[in-house]
């Protein structure tokens, strides 16, 4: 996702964008050598620029709009040339691994680095995971080899002798209080900028070869360990056994939603797509598993948690999508149960119109509260036994309906996301797809 909230995608063939309504699609075919173009790699600049590292080098797209958006090669570059990882540190530069080695641009010049860099053994793409910036305006890298650091002027290597738990870094995440998290093969070790502090299973982690590292809103750090994920409230780890029964057991992917939900991809163990993968979610009690059709199309190459609160997962046949539905409580404090509603959701605003119906019947226009929640009036009580569907458009994500029981006064069956499927030829609804699955 980009500073705009506008989701990006690389593919076998080319790139995708979606603003929340409309996709766009650039170059299936290479303009700039004979073949088609593999990206893999993805980065966003503070200047606003899109980054894409493909199987015939570097290109980028500048304008925010999409008519008058062009791929262009990056200048200054020898070509072709395989770009691996991308990333940008906390000054704003973007770093390039290629095959012919490490590149710096900061806005205005490249600057390369090759293989060796200073203090390093070889820092290459089959040693490299990940590139990423601080606070404090530092760029990391981690590798196989340890964590390097670049302040800008100096390089720095940290090993086991200099804090870090152990030299081969497998994941790496930034938290809101400016801490740096690596997760390596022995462990999890957090850098505050000045000092090192190492958790293991010493310190309540269930285990410690840490594939994954992912922080939610509130500060919480989410280390993926085997068969377990550790959670860290800033003083305790707490473990939890994943429960993703029938699947492949085959984590490719880890992100924390806005709602605090952690949520794991597992691609398909085979060619044949048996034992299936599929999406698991956790919201800090229960584990629930997702599967679409039961074949390659559950297998999760990656997952990305969006600034609107839905979250994407990349598959071997297109994009899903999880929007999280807005919330139906009961207003107990404003009347009796069963007659008065609150309805919360992502993206709600002060002062938003929405448009409600039941059982498909308008009902008029409502208009969000200074704290942007709508409050319903709904007389469940006096009305005749039943279900009645309430429905509300105009949201932030897709239309969203209710189940009222007005028999028990109660809220019945209600999901917490929405699934959407991306179709390769779509019946276009107002948001550019169809819903295929409430839970």
């Amino acid at each position: 996702f980009d500073a705009s909230g506008i989701a990006w995608f690389g593919t076998l063939y080319g790139i995708s964008r979606f603003d929340g309504t409309t996709w766009n699609s650039y170059i299936s075919y290479d303009p700039f050598s004979d073949g088609y173009q593999t990206v893999l790699a993805i980065a966003a600049d503070p200047r606003g620029t899109i980054w894409f590292g493909t199987t015939n080098g570097l290109r980028h797209i500048d304008s925010p709009n999409p008519a008058d958006m062009q791929l262009h090669s990056a200048l200054g570059l020898p070509g072709p040339i395989v770009v691996y990882t991308l990333g940008v540190d906390g000054k704003g530069n973007l770093w390039a691994m290629a095959d012919d080695g490490l590149r710096r641009y900061d806005g205005s010049n490249w600057k390369s680095y090759g293989f060796n860099v200073p203090g390093t053994d070889y820092l290459a793409p089959w040693t490299l995971t990940s590139i990423s910036g601080d606070s404090y305006g530092n760029a990391w890298f981690a590798t196989r080899i340890g964590a390097v650091k670049f302040d800008g002027r100096t390089w720095t290597v940290i090993g086991q002798a200099d804090g870090l738990v152990s030299s081969k870094v497998m994941a790496v995440a930034g938290d809101t209080a400016g801490n740096v998290w690596f997760g390596t093969m022995l462990g999890v070790s957090r850098f505050d900028g000045t000092n090192w502090t190492t958790y293991t299973s010493a310190d309540g982690m269930a285990a410690e070869s840490t594939s994954h590292i992912a922080v939610d809103p509130n500060g919480i750090v989410w280390a993926l360990t085997g068969r377990w994920v550790n959670r860290f409230d800033g003083k305790t780890w707490t473990s939890y056994k994943i429960q993703d029964a029938g699947l492949s057991e085959i984590i490719t992917s880890m992100a924390v939603d806005l709602k605090g939900n952690l949520w794991l991809g597992e691609a398909a163990a085979d060619s044949t797509g048996q034992p299936p993968g599929g999406i698991v979610r956790f919201d800090g009690q229960r584990w629930t598993v997702y599967t679409y059709r039961g074949t390659l199309e559950n297998s999760i190459n990656d997952v990305a948690a969006g600034p609107d609160g839905s979250v994407w997962f990349a598959t071997d046949w297109g994009a899903r999508e999880f929007y999280p539905l807005p919330q139906l409580t009961i207003d107990a404090a404003n009347g009796a149960p069963g007659s008065f509603f609150n309805l919360t959701g992502f993206g709600f605003q002060p002062g938003q119109n929405f448009s409600l119906s039941i059982n498909n019947a308008p009902l008029g226009e409502t208009t969000t509260s200074l704290s942007g929640v709508i409050h319903l009036s709904l007389d469940t009580q006096n009305a005749a036994d039943g279900y009645y569907i309430l429905t509300i458009d105009g949201l932030p994500g897709p239309s969203a309906s209710f189940q009222l029981d007005a028999a028990a006064d109660t809220l019945p069956r209600q999901g917490d996301y929405q699934l959407f499927n991306l179709p390769e030829t779509p019946i276009y609804t107002r948001r550019g797809y169809v819903p295929l699955l409430q839970k």
